[in-house]
């Protein structure tokens, strides 16, 4: 009966670990309102089939636009405001705040990762968990 019921449980669970395994840097997990993907609109309704590469612009008219950068980290773009993804490595995945304001929540951060943020000719390096607000109007 045991054996049964740990099968169940893995093949219960295997598809949100395929799931899991496909969101990588870049991709775009929320999106309301006007939003756009260098000149091109994002659906608002996303499942993960949307990612940044780099040197892509994702660009926030009226609305907001969430992306993850690492397992565990994610960065939230508001209204008027405009975001590249400089490199969409998984152990050091870089952005640029181009204009406008966007918050970036850390909740994991393994030691040996970076985690670059550029803003205004500065490059700020996040070195462990916490929220982070950049606005590039004020610096």
């Amino acid at each position: 009966m045991k054996p049964t019921w740990l099968f169940s449980l893995a093949l219960v669970a295997l598809p949100s670990v395929w799931a899991a395994g496909n969101a990588l840097p870049g991709t775009v997990n929320y999106v309301e309102g006007q939003v756009t993907l260098n000149g091109k609109p994002v659906a608002t309704v996303q499942n993960g089939s949307t990612a940044l590469m780099p040197g892509q612009t994702l660009s926030v008219a009226n609305g907001k636009a969430e992306i993850l950068l690492t397992p565990g980290t994610f960065i939230r773009v508001g209204s008027a405001s405009e975001v590249r993804m400089v490199s969409a490595e998984l152990s050091d995945p870089q952005v640029e705040i181009i204009r406008g304001e966007a918050m970036l929540e850390v909740d994991f951060k393994p030691k040996m990762a970076r985690l670059d943020v550029m803003e205004r000719g500065a490059d700020t390096q996040l070195l462990k968990e916490g929220l982070y607000r950049f606005d590039a109007e004020h610096g």
